[in-house]
């Protein structure tokens, strides 16, 4: 592979077909440039594609769309090719060679006849089939039998990291340390920020280093869904420049943004199938951990989401809640109380009324939990073991359903029901706003100024507490989503919607350019809460946490600039690779140009602004749509 900085990737497969991916599709060379032979390494210059076919240096010219070899270095029978800089590092069959693509020289640096050549951060180890030498200072690094060919090479702290067809080898003063992967055949080694990556025919592992010793975590073990690793082997990478991550697979290629690595996942199929298919029914943060559950199965949570203890029931969990050094598990058939490290079931000294009541919603304030049964609530003080049934004179309607809280102290505490917002305040209950100002009131939270902030089936809204009047809209579900989740920081609101995540600064949304794909169906539960500190959700993908600060870098991200990619003439392929903002089209009489617009990595934007040169018209026009198609133009050459 061979990436270009936010304009596109070049892939070279194993039957030496070459193609490019925009963002969007992945095209094939060969439909633009028939008769391409097979092709056995790549690389990119100035924009320009170079391929070595036949031991032969070959550039493509994506603004001319042509293939040519490369006069200037047609003397040289070439094994392998490897970019440096604005350069081209070359083993050939009479040595090493630097070629200065730009003023056409060819420069000799070692005379060492190479099968591969290796870049590591400082400089380049070259093959020659059975020694590894350092090319810069001409050091033998290692020696190993002909019969092993090694498919990578990496350097780390001060160690030579070797991949061939038994594994992984750790090497130091030409002595192999430390080995990994014996059963399988490793094809290729990259280092990032994160640690070491290594492709192998049997997954993707990451390695981080624990002083003299390397761990490896195998990255792709999880069931197949949206966010999963796609295919098992493991064949390539290719790293950019902030560290993100391009890996290509038998079954695709796939993406990891650098910063990604400050994001969790549980996939909720990684737990069992049984919880796949019920989706989960509860998720709460407590006690340095988190507690999730789905059917009768409750699962106990790092802080990044490893399962560290589970426990099965003959029962199932409708709702959790943390309190009291106590998880609070709630069914069909009553409470329940378990402690938080070991899941062993706590004392069974709770009153009798809530041993067989059917559960619909737990929640938890500073003191007791708000327990729901259909249109009927209770409170429990666990410390005291005192039990109040507010019945259903809690609400004026006497059908409200509770399905949120937010304790204020001395301001009371504030209940969301299906009928609007409710405060309770000294032993009585006041109805504030009802259904019909903005719906059920799904989710509370309090920001600055003493606002409540909440998240309703018509919107996001706030209201004042020491104001008697209306609460203010400040976000509906037309536009990008359902809303299910929203804080609140800085002047900007930070929500989650069905379509992913986005962020709303003194009234302009930026899509979050990572994370803009579904994070729950429609119809199944989700459970989200955002604070200063971080963002949890979990729904039927599985459960996500991201640290406020993972979050900020991806809103804080720049603006991916937007490229041709492709182009065609009356449907026939005309141009393929990124050519810069502007493309020159020669175009015969009542043609039609269709001109595709990418961005990297992936093809979200939110617009494009265009103007087609040539065609007597200084008009620009904006769409969203990436694809833009001309009819009916004269014939003459044009530019967009």
């Amino acid at each position: 592979m061979a990436y270009i900085e936010e304009n596109g990737i070049w892939l070279l497969d194993d039957a030496g077909q070459v193609s490019f991916y925009d963002g969007t599709y992945i095209q094939s060379l060969s439909d633009f440039v028939p008769d391409v032979p097979p092709v056995s390494d790549l690389g990119v210059v100035d924009n320009t594609l170079l391929l070595l076919i036949d031991k032969k240096l070959h550039l493509y010219d994506m603004a001319s769309g042509e293939v040519t070899v490369s006069y200037f270095a047609s003397g040289l029978d070439i094994n392998d090719i490897e970019v440096w800089s604005n350069d081209l590092l070359v083993a050939s069959t009479t040595g090493v060679y630097r070629l200065d693509l730009r003023n056409e020289r060819v420069e000799h640096v070692h005379d060492a006849v190479l099968a591969r050549i290796y870049r590591v951060d400082s400089g380049f180890i070259g093959d020659t089939g059975s020694q590894l030498i350092e090319l810069n200072s001409g050091k033998t690094l290692y020696r190993y039998s002909g019969t092993q060919p090694i498919s990578d090479v990496e350097v780390w702290d001060n160690k030579l990291l070797v991949g061939n067809n038994g594994g992984i080898h750790v090497i130091r003063g030409d002595t192999i340390t430390q080995s990994f992967f014996r059963d399988e055949r490793v094809f290729a080694i990259e280092k990032t920020g994160e640690g070491i990556w290594v492709g192998t025919d049997a997954g993707i592992y990451l390695a981080k280093s624990e002083g003299e010793e390397l761990h490896f975590a195998q990255m792709n073990k999880t069931s197949i869904d949206t966010f999963s690793f796609l295919g098992k082997k493991v064949t390539a990478f290719a790293k950019g420049l902030e560290g993100d991550m391009w890996i290509a697979s038998e079954n695709g290629l796939n993406y990891r943004s650098s910063i990604l690595s400050g994001l969790h996942r549980l996939p909720v199929g990684h737990l069992n199938g049984e919880m796949a298919d019920a989706g989960v029914s509860s998720f709460i943060n407590g006690y340095g951990n988190f507690y999730i559950s789905a059917r009768n199965k409750l699962v106990k949570l790092s802080n990044t989401l490893e399962p560290i203890k589970a426990k099965t029931f003959n029962f199932s969990i409708q709702s959790l809640a943390a309190l009291e050094n106590t998880i609070w598990v709630a069914s069909a058939s009553g409470l329940y109380a378990y402690h938080p490290d070991s899941l062993e079931k706590q004392s069974d000294a709770l009153p009798e009324a809530l041993r067989n009541i059917p559960i619909d919603k737990l929640l938890a304030d500073s003191h007791s939990l708000w327990i729901s049964s259909e249109n009927r609530i209770l409170r429990y003080w666990p410390k005291t073991q005192t039990l109040i049934d507010f019945d259903t004179w809690w609400s004026d309607s006497q059908e409200a359903r509770l399905l949120s809280l937010l304790d204020l102290d001395e301001d009371g505490i504030w209940l969301g029901t299906t009928h609007g917002l409710i405060r309770y305040f000294d032993g009585s209950f006041n109805n504030v706003l009802s259904h019909e100002e903005m719906g059920a009131v799904k989710a509370l939270s309090v920001g600055s100024n003493d606002l409540i902030w909440m998240v309703a089936s018509q919107g996001v809204y706030r209201y004042a507490i020491d104001d008697k009047a209306k609460p203010v809209q400040v976000l509906d579900h037309s536009e990008n989503g359902r809303i299910l989740c929203a804080s609140t920081q800085n002047n900007a609101i930070t929500y989650i919607t069905t379509k992913g995540v986005f962020r709303n600064h003194r009234g302009q949304t930026l899509k979050q350019s990572v994370l803009t794909t579904h994070l729950t169906s429609q119809s199944v539960r989700y459970f989200c809460d955002m604070s200063a500190q971080a963002t949890y959700f979990a729904g039927d993908l599985g459960a996500f946490y991201l640290s406020t600060e993972t979050l900020n870098k991806l809103f804080n991200l720049p603006l991916r600039p937007s490229f041709v990619s492709t182009v065609y003439v009356d449907k026939q392929p005309y141009r393929l690779g990124p050519v810069g903002e502007s493309v020159v089209v020669s175009m015969p009489a009542k043609s039609t140009a269709t001109i595709d617009i990418s961005q990297m990595p992936f093809n979200v934007r939110e617009g494009v602004t265009y103007q087609l040169l040539g065609s007597g018209s200084d008009t620009w026009h904006t769409t969203k749509d990436n694809h833009l198609v001309f009819s009916a133009l004269d014939s003459g050459d044009y530019s967009s």
